[in-house]
C-alpha cells in the first residue's frame, strides 16, 4: 500500500518532465484509476484462492512497480518522486514512447493494472473475471470522450506492454 501512496506521489504534474512527446499534463490523471484498481485488487486478493506459493504481498509490490513504470515517462527525472527502475535486480529494459506522439498517462494505468490483475489472478471466478473487464472497459468509455483513438490506443499499448514485462519479470 505504501507503493501505491507513493504512485500518488509521482503522477504530480512536471514542467520539466523530460519524454518523447507532448503528453498531455499528468494533473489530469483521474486519481480514481488507481484508487479503484487497488481496491479492484482486493477484491480479488480476498476471493481468489491463492494459487501461488508467496506472500499476497508480492502481488502489491509488483503492481506498485507497474502503475509507477505505466506512468513513469511522465515524471521529472531529476525530480524528489523519479526513481530509476534499472535498479531493480534483472528488471528489463521497458517500452519507450514514440518520440513526438502523445500519451494520456491515465489510460497507460488503466490498461497496464488490468493486464497485470489479470495475470496475477489467474484463477479467479468468472464473476471476479467481468468485474476487472468492466472496471477497465468503464475508464476506456471515459477516456474516450475526450481522447483521439489514435492517443487512447497508443497509451493502452503502452501500459499493457509495461505491464507484460514487468510480469514476466515477476515470474522469473
Amino acid at each position: 500500500m505504501f507503493g501505491m501512496a507513493f504512485i500518488l506521489a509521482a503522477v504530480r504534474p512536471s514542467a520539466s518532465a523530460q519524454h518523447t512527446g507532448p503528453s498531455l499534463d499528468t494533473a489530469s490523471l483521474p486519481l480514481q484509476v488507481l484508487d479503484q484498481w487497488m481496491s479492484m485488487q482486493i477484491r480479488l486478493m480476498s476471493n481468489t484462492q491463492a494459487n501461488f506459493n508467496g506472500p499476497f504481498i508480492r502481488i502489491y509490490g509488483y503492481s506498485g512497480i507497474v502503475a509507477y513504470a505505466a506512468v513513469r515517462p511522465s515524471i521529472d527525472t531529476r525530480g524528489p518522486y523519479y526513481f530509476p527502475l534499472e535498479a531493480l535486480n534483472q528488471v528489463p529494459p521497458m517500452p519507450v514512447p514514440e518520440k513526438g506522439k502523445e500519451y494520456y498517462w491515465p489510460a497507460s494505468l488503466n490498461a497496464a493494472l488490468a493486464y497485470i490483475n489479470r495475470s496475477m489472478f489467474p484463477m479467479a471466478g468468472r464473476p471476479l473475471r467481468m468485474a476487472v473487464d468492466s472496471l477497465e472497459t468503464d475508464f476506456r468509455t471515459r477516456f474516450r470522450n475526450f481522447l483521439d483513438t489514435g492517443m487512447l490506443g497508443r497509451s493502452e499499448r503502452y501500459g499493457r506492454e509495461v505491464a507484460a514485462k514487468i510480469f514476466i519479470w515477476a515470474e522469473s
